[in-house]
């Protein structure tokens, strides 16, 4: 076990750091689609106050934590775990919500896995973590889904 990783990419370092912030806070797109499973949306920040900003994406708009380098017009990665999606969950705070289909469901073991049409061509993962006391979802279902705006990341699109 590491307490330090090295991401590299064709040769060159994309990030190094603790396991813990690669997997929470990557660098780019590469060390966010390489280390886990990450749902990653394209889109644009509209605003940018301190630690967070507000991205337009093709299912609408979401807030999300990011560095200081992104500003109002620059194209971003907005990167959300599938363990910190919620699925028909109540709403409420300070939490990303948008709506959905199931289109597909795997049950892994420990976890239930959802795959969720959001339209305008994205399909966000969401994972169920105790499939023993959830009764499975069918195919077609409109879902909502929320995020806490804490555990979603922009990152700078290259």
């Amino acid at each position: 076990m590491s307490d330090r990783i090295a991401v590299f990419n064709l040769g060159r370092v994309c990030q190094v750091g603790p396991p813990k912030a690669l997997y929470e806070r990557p660098a780019n797109r590469f060390v966010a689609d390489f280390i886990g499973i990450n749902n990653l949306v394209e889109g644009t920040v509209r605003s940018a106050e301190g630690a967070t900003l507000r991205a337009e994406t093709a299912f609408g708009v979401l807030s999300a934590i990011h560095d200081a380098t992104l500003r109002a017009g620059d194209r971003c990665l907005i990167c959300v775990r599938p363990e910190n999606i919620a699925l028909n969950s109540q709403s409420g705070g300070e939490r990303n919500q948008f709506k959905g289909r199931i289109s597909f469901a795997a049950y892994l073991g420990n976890t239930l896995r959802y795959d969720v049409d959001l339209g305008g061509g994205v399909t966000f993962k969401t994972d169920v973590g105790d499939p023993w006391d959830h009764e499975q979802i069918p195919m077609g279902t409109t879902v909502e889904l929320s995020c806490a705006i804490g555990s979603t990341l922009a990152i700078p699109a290259d």
